[in-house]
């Protein structure tokens, strides 16, 4: 391998005792094996560019961070729908723009784009399926939608090996963004809870005869001309007032998660959650770089035993409800991820089988954690609560690789500090209430009752 105008390189050599300094400036030859053509190979990211390499998904995770934070509030204030839309359009063009960049730098700067369109579909997504899904479906539509994301990153590895060359692969996965653009303009449509926690009454009617229709269910007309006026039961006097132009809903913002005791409590121990959550999830994965062997396959197992994760999950929880189920399977995976050090020396075979089941497990605690969260907080801080959670996750993110590589000096640390994380969010969780069996809170003050 040799190097163009990049830093020097320490060589041993087998008889001598000392090392000596090389300058790379003979260029790089690549390995051009099956014809794969990477970014690396085309910008040279080698030597003193390598830095660039994990700057990529440093750049994806501080997109997803600002993206928790304003995709929330703006969801709440104007609608899943538009902040869905808006999430795909930005997702689907900065991946067509990346295909055909000439640049590195539009590599990160496209990467912390998608990071932020993808957070904004993603946590808008999971609020309207909770809140339009029926209580007893919620459960049921909040695993398939996060097991769906694990599927689909299933077909990644068949398209990167049939098509070898980034360009071409991304603009394939560009195409497929680009495809879903338009049914999310013909068939989303926002929920009536957020409807009608911010008086847009018209629409909700629109809404509700629409899905009537489509379900072939017979509607009321006294209820329809009601719900026209803003009121579900009213008279003709009650209309004559609901003429006159509407107060202005107040507006929730993040300051009322610090202003509310109970809000206070319930969002720092899911934060807590979310980031203990994300270590194993994050850094199991990332640590699959040392097994040996064929890189789709691997991939492909890595992102393939999330699956029998979220069943897991989706069998407990019928049972269980959502908070004991969280505390199962975080407490198998703390436990898991405290015995692996044990093993780690032992054999390579035991450490994979290790590192899969608690893969498996933290697959599990983060698909749930979104059907949780969003069952704590009322309609209108439903969303901006998944942002905070989500921005917490996160930041567990950036910390594992740099945890990681702590590993590399200090036998089993990554494992130990995971471990501990997971016990602690079992603990923290004893202080948050059962959801099982409750709708979802549309106000504050039925969100407050969940206590009692």
């Amino acid at each position: 391998m040799i190097g163009a105008n990049q830093t020097s390189w320490r060589i041993s050599f087998a008889n001598s005792a000392t090392r000596e300094a090389v300058d790379c400036d003979k260029g790089w030859k690549y390995c051009r094996k099956n014809e794969v053509y990477t970014a690396t190979i085309e910008f040279d990211l080698v030597c003193d560019k390598a830095w660039l390499v994990p700057l990529i998904p440093c750049c994806l995770m501080v997109g997803n961070m600002i993206g928790d934070i304003s995709g929330g509030m703006f969801s709440d204030r104007y609608g899943r729908r538009l902040t869905i839309i808006i999430g795909w359009i930005l997702f689907s063009c900065s991946i067509t723009l990346m295909a055909v960049t000439p640049v590195w730098v539009g590599i990160h700067i496209l990467t912390f784009v998608q990071g932020l369109a993808s957070t904004f579909r993603t946590s808008a997504g999971l609020v309207l399926l909770s809140e339009i899904s029926p209580s007893r479906h919620r459960y049921k539509v909040s695993i398939v939608n996060v097991a769906s994301i694990a599927l689909g990153g299933m077909f990644l590895p068949l398209i990167a090996y049939l098509v070898p060359n980034w360009r071409f692969m991304t603009t394939v996965v560009a195409i497929l963004q680009l495809s879903v653009v338009a049914p999310s303009f013909l068939v989303l449509r926002n929920s009536l809870k957020w409807l009608l926690e911010n008086q847009k009454y018209q629409e909700a009617r629109n809404v509700l005869v629409e899905s009537s229709r489509l379900n072939q269910v017979n509607l009321n007309h006294d209820d329809l001309e009601n719900l026209q006026w803003g009121k579900r039961q009213g008279t003709d006097d009650d209309r004559k007032e609901l003429t006159q132009p509407p107060k202005a809903n107040r507006r929730f913002s993040y300051v009322d998660f610090a202003h509310i005791t109970f809000l206070r409590k319930r969002v720092l121990i899911l934060s807590l959650a979310w980031f203990a959550s994300s270590m194993p999830y994050y850094g199991l994965s990332l640590n699959t770089r040392n097994l040996e062997g064929n890189r789709f396959l691997i991939f492909l197992g890595v992102t393939a035993v999330e699956l029998p994760g979220h069943l897991l999950t989706y069998v407990v929880l019928r049972k269980m409800g959502s908070r004991n189920t969280f505390m199962i399977l975080a407490g198998l995976c703390g436990t898991t991820l405290l015995i692996t050090p044990l093993v780690q020396q032992a054999s390579q075979p035991r450490l994979i089988v290790c590192n899969m089941i608690g893969k498996l497990f933290a697959s599990g605690c983060f698909s749930l954690l979104y059907t949780f969260t969003g069952e704590l907080f009322p309609t209108l801080l439903r969303t901006q609560s998944y942002g905070i959670c989500s921005f917490a996750a996160r930041c567990a993110g950036v910390i594992v690789p740099y945890l990681l590589y702590l590993g590399n000096h200090i036998h089993g640390l990554p494992y130990l500090v995971m471990g501990c994380l997971m016990i602690g969010a079992v603990l923290l969780m004893c202080f948050l209430p059962s959801t099982k069996s409750l709708t979802l809170p549309d106000t504050i003050e039925e969100a407050k009752l969940q206590d009692y």
